[in-house]
């Protein structure tokens, strides 16, 4: 069966780097809120750790801060992560 139109936009934004990026903000996310609710954080707690206020904290999770790989591990190592790359 042909590929129809909405498969091919699908398959074009997929290869977005924007739509990449989300995706990775998405998952570190989703793993650090698991994290945080296994150790019973908050985020209060989470932005103390960190050395940074919860403004900033509520900012990542709402997707609002392009996070540098640095604060990506610091934000892990603070929550007993170690982060990796899968390909």
């Amino acid at each position: 069966m042909a590929k129809n139109w909405f498969q091919n936009e699908i398959e074009q934004i997929q290869t977005e780097p924007e739509y990449i990026v989300f995706n990775l903000q998405m998952d570190l996310i989703e793993g650090v809120q698991k994290a945080m609710d296994d150790q019973g954080l908050n985020r209060n707690q989470l932005a103390k750790k960190l050395g940074v206020n919860r403004a900033w904290i509520t900012r990542v999770f709402q997707l609002k801060e392009n996070l540098c790989l640095t604060t990506i591990a610091k934000m892990c190592l603070a929550l007993g992560l170690m982060p990796k790359m899968v390909f």
